[in-house]
């Protein structure tokens, strides 16, 4: 695994955290979907840089469409439901950056 991979997980692992620590506290919740934000823009700069092949996987994913801050303005009656199907991103940028086949690619 490449350092770019090893810092794109423990960037997607403190997004996860956030995310959670938002759910267990649906009143205080936009302090860490911020924090969430701020990791995904580091990731997408950090890939962009790093990787144009896993940055255009990343994006034809929709990884880098979520904006968390977005999901706690709205204050839904029920966010959990919402912030989970938001996190369906991670399980898809942990695909790319981690799968034996192709070492994340999507074609060959």
């Amino acid at each position: 695994m490449s350092d770019l991979d090893t810092h794109a997980l423990r960037l997607l692992k403190f997004i996860e955290d956030s995310v959670a620590e938002a759910m267990a506290n649906p009143s205080a919740m936009l302090e860490p979907l911020s924090e969430a934000d701020c990791a995904l823009c580091v990731l997408k700069k950090t890939v962009l840089r790093e990787d144009q092949v896993k940055n255009a996987e990343l994006m034809l994913l929709g990884v880098f469409d979520y904006n968390f801050v977005g999901i706690a303005r709205e204050n839904p009656a029920d966010p959990t439901e919402k912030l989970k199907n938001a996190l369906s991103f991670v399980m898809r940028a942990k695909f790319v950056l981690t799968s034996p086949i192709g070492r994340g690619r999507i074609s060959s």
